[in-house]
């Protein structure tokens, strides 16, 4: 939920975009039968078995074709080099090229890209430039996560959001898709709220994980998200239009969570 309070968005993670309780169907049918011991209907009509069928094959979203490892591209010296595989000579000349067209119009002194590599600013093309390079050094293990941060900042900005339950307060949430190994970052997206620009895009959970999870369309990995952005229908499309597997907890108010399956007192803990 986003309250505008004194020009600041309160951010709550707690309220999701999707899989409300609203315009349920009946997708289940007669899926009970005599080879099925035990079977949980939810109230969309999803249905699920208490046991998981057997001796089938391996699906081809869990197959993992690459190697965890760092990519020759990506090997450096010292850390100027690394610097300069992420801020390349593209993204420095077009940080160049826009700072001098702001200063002709102002008429004070040009830039170059030698000063320009002593003040790196947020721009959008630089930023999505520079998070297309992510990649191109880092093969990620088997397990990704999807997640977010709030990045400190109380300056003047149009998305600052207020999270109450982090350390900083105030800040800039950005949603990342990390490798669990090693916290590399592989793409990252800044929350602009639901103004944010012309940009015809959604910005709920599902739409965010499908953006991040992009690169690793048909890769056979799988991704691991918190309540906020898990979903049965996420899982559904990561799988049948990403190749993708998903792990995550989900929030009980979900429509395809069966009653049964809400309740914990007196579970069996395995």
């Amino acid at each position: 939920m986003l309250v505008k309070e004194d020009s600041v968005t309160e951010y709550n993670i707690e309220a999701s975009e999707s899989e409300n309780d609203d315009d349920v169907g009946n997708e289940c049918g007669s899926a009970a039968s005599n080879d099925v011991p035990e079977v949980y209907v939810a109230k969309s009509g999803r249905c699920y078995v208490s046991e998981a069928s057997r001796g089938r094959r391996r699906h081809t979203p869990n197959i993992v074709r690459e190697r965890s490892d760092l990519r020759p591209s990506g090997r450096v010296n010292n850390v100027m080099d690394s610097f300069v595989k992420f801020f390349t000579p593209e993204i420095l000349r077009k940080m160049v090229q826009y700072t001098n067209k702001e200063a002709q119009r102002r008429g004070i002194n040009e830039t170059n890209e030698v000063e320009m590599t002593s003040l790196i600013g947020s721009i959008r093309g630089t930023f999505q430039l520079m998070n297309d390079t992510f990649l191109l050094y880092y093969s990620p293990s088997e397990n990704v996560v999807a997640d977010e941060m709030l990045s400190l900042f109380r300056g003047r900005c149009p998305f600052k959001v207020f999270m109450k339950e982090k350390p900083v307060k105030y800040g800039i949430v950005i949603k990342m898709l990390a490798d669990y190994k090693i916290r590399y970052i592989l793409r990252m997206e800044v929350y602009v709220g639901k103004s944010g620009d012309s940009i015809s895009e959604s910005r709920g959970p599902t739409q965010i994980v499908k953006r991040l999870a992009e690169p690793l369309r048909n890769s056979g990995r799988n991704i691991t998200t918190d309540r906020y952005y898990t979903s049965v229908d996420l899982a559904e499309e990561l799988y049948n239009d990403f190749g993708l597997t998903l792990v995550g907890t989900m929030q009980i108010n979900r429509k395809h969570i069966p009653e049964e399956l809400k309740v914990t007192k007196d579970r069996e803990v395995y």
